[in-house]
């Protein structure tokens, strides 16, 4: 059987094998937490903007984009990366619906002002897929594709990874991303959540050798500890601990509070 590698999963497999098995593998699914159906609606809008300016060569008004996204917004949906049908979702209310609405909004008419306008799609939220080997396929669907370049939208913290520099030259997505649809370029269009928002790009590229080296330094290697049935688990970062929803089946520490200013031992 051949397994489908998503090309926006690649940091999740690298970060922590085991989580990623968990929900490739054994095809457990968690709740999304607040922020990402945030993002998953921010998409869709842009998605149908973007969609219909291929015809159009126009963007949208910024109203209907607005519509589109509060539309979205109340039917709880999201495309199934297994399926690629819309299902209903249940969401992990982890933050207060009505403030993350209206930040994402504030968000979204940024960017139609901002970014919109000098965009040219030539494709918009297209399955790509590549023949790794008997046992591996690389798939992904870019948000959006340009002549030469390649985009993906993010919501973002203002602490997020990717605004530190050189986060965009380390991406795993970029780099698959580029080795899918074969552009050299690949933009990340951070719609940053903060006290003033913001829209900042973080670009980078990759060429035949920097492709070359993700294919063979890591993408293979863990590739093969798939194969083998080999899923590692990791505890040393931000990933893992109540924020995963992983964390009470793998039980990868035992969870300790230590109070006051004496030592044990």
């Amino acid at each position: 059987m051949t397994i489908n590698i998503h090309a926006s999963s690649i940091e999740q497999l690298c970060r922590c094998p085991e989580q990623w098995s968990k929900r490739w593998i054994e095809g457990r699914k968690t709740l999304p937490p607040a922020a990402v159906y945030a993002g998953t609606c921010y998409h869709r809008a842009q998605g149908t903007n973007f969609k219909q300016k291929i015809a159009t060569k126009v963007d949208m008004p910024i109203a209907d984009v607005l519509d589109a996204f509060d539309t979205y917004w109340n039917k709880k949906q999201a495309i199934d990366p297994d399926s690629l049908e819309l299902v209903e979702l249940e969401i992990n209310w982890d933050e207060p619906e009505g403030p993350l609405k209206d930040i994402t909004i504030n968000l979204l008419t940024l960017y139609m002002v901002e970014q919109a306008p000098h965009i040219v799609p030539v494709e918009v939220e297209q399955p790509y897929s590549l023949y790794l080997s008997e046992d591996f396929t690389l798939v992904g669907r870019p948000d959006l594709i340009l002549s030469k370049s390649v985009i993906d939208h993010k919501v973002v913290n203002r602490n997020a990874e990717l605004l530190r520099d050189g986060a965009a030259d380390k991406s795993h997505q970029a780099s698959s991303y580029c080795l899918l649809t074969k552009k050299k370029f690949f933009n990340f269009h951070l719609a940053i959540k903060a006290k003033e928002p913001r829209i900042e790009v973080a670009s980078t590229e990759r060429n035949k050798e920097d492709l070359a080296r993700f294919q063979q330094g890591i993408l293979v290697p863990y590739l093969q500890l798939i194969k083998a049935g080999i899923f590692p688990k990791n505890t040393t970062g931000w990933w893992c601990g109540n924020w995963c929803g992983y964390f009470d089946i793998c039980k990868p520490y035992r969870k300790t509070i230590l109070m006051g200013s004496s030592q044990r031992g």
